[in-house]
């Protein structure tokens, strides 16, 4: 892995080959500050939050597995990284959310 990552174009972005990344946010992107930021990972196999925290970014984040875990920490999530688990009810919980990427 490595390389970039972030969310580009959002106002948070980071780049590293390794060791600490370093994550910024710029102007007014709708998304709250790195440092309180939440991203949550929902698959019921992919282990992609052990992927993320490798990555040293110092964002909150969480990992669910099922979608009864999902309904319950929905509002806390600005960014939702997601595959498998997604149902239209889930908006009607997510106050907080600015992003969903589909995998």
């Amino acid at each position: 892995m490595g390389g970039e990552f972030g969310l580009a174009g959002h106002g948070i972005d980071g780049v590293g080959h390794g060791g600490e990344r370093t994550v910024t946010q710029s102007g007014n992107s709708g998304f709250p500050a790195a440092g309180e930021l939440t991203i949550g990972f929902a698959h019921a196999a992919y282990q992609m939050a052990a992927t993320f925290a490798a990555r040293k970014t110092g964002i909150r984040h969480f990992e669910v597995r099922d979608l009864d875990s999902l309904r319950e920490r929905m509002p806390e999530i600005d960014v939702l990284v997601i595959s498998g688990l997604w149902r239209n009810e889930l908006l009607e919980r997510a106050a907080k959310l600015r992003w969903i990427q589909s995998i």
